[in-house]
């Protein structure tokens, strides 16, 4: 007998439905990958179906919407349409696809992905999302993830926090105020425009910057193998409507 004889196809995992659910829908599963519902039909509750995570699929793009060989492809949750990676995107529902394997025109309403896969040469992806928090009172008072879980499999070390005004802020000094935390509520750093400082558009906030932190003088900031890092306006701007920033953070993986 053969050293190997073929059991089933590894990219198909079987699952029973808790919802509804359409054939060739797209779900993400738990540990971050793209999945789309394999069959004909559409999926009742209780139903055992299948769901793959490789392989070359169609995925409905907008029109207008351009990829070029090589290209990263995200799925916008919201618009149920995959997207180039940008500032619209909710680590919260947004989630990565693979590489686009063929370039999409503006005229086409379908992009060919490589699900799952890689740039050539890299590992999984570390690509945290830049997200503008706007700082007004309740405009945006959910948390919104700017590092997914899934991009950190063995655990982070974050060396920069910093965001970048795209919107003057107004009210008294010290208002429109940002936390960023990692999945345990562990605060990393707050983000906070001052009228002295951080006030005009493009003006630096800085969070945190461990290259400026001397040797011995405090613990590097560590993000634990398996959490998410997000980010929240825990101090919203007052009176004149105004006030957004642009969240930055660069981290390196632990090995």
């Amino acid at each position: 007998m053969g050293e190997a004889t073929y059991n089933k196809d590894a990219a198909v995992k079987k699952f029973v439905a808790t919802a509804t659910a359409d054939s060739g829908e797209i779900r993400q599963l738990d540990d971050g990958r793209a999945c789309f519902i394999t069959g004909l039909v559409a999926v009742a509750i209780g139903d055992t179906q299948g769901m793959q995570d490789r392989g070359i699929v169609a995925v409905d793009t907008a029109l207008s919407t351009t990829f070029s060989k090589g290209d990263e492809v995200v799925w916008d949750s919201s618009a149920s349409a995959a997207v180039a990676k940008g500032l619209t995107m909710n680590g919260d529902e947004d989630f990565r696809l693979g590489i686009c394997v063929e370039d999409c025109s503006n005229a086409q309403t379908k992009v060919l992905v490589d699900l799952n896969a890689t740039a050539p040469g890299n590992g999984a992806p570390l690509e945290p999302i830049v997200y503008e928090f706007d700082c007004q009172e309740t405009v945006d008072a959910t948390a919104h993830v700017l590092i997914p879980a899934e991009q950190n499999p063995n655990g982070l070390i974050i060396t920069h926090v910093f965001a970048i005004v795209t919107e003057q802020f107004a009210g008294t000094e010290d208002q429109g105020i940002v936390t960023v935390s990692d999945k345990s509520d562990n605060a990393i750093c707050t983000l906070t425009p001052t009228n002295a400082g951080a006030d005009d558009i493009g003006d630096y906030i800085l969070g945190v910057q461990a290259q400026s932190t001397a040797t011995n003088a405090a613990t590097i900031l560590q993000v634990a193998a398996g959490e998410y890092v997000d980010a929240i306006v825990t101090q919203a701007t007052t009176g004149a409507a105004a006030g957004k920033m642009k969240v930055y953070i660069e981290a390196i993986p632990l090995v």
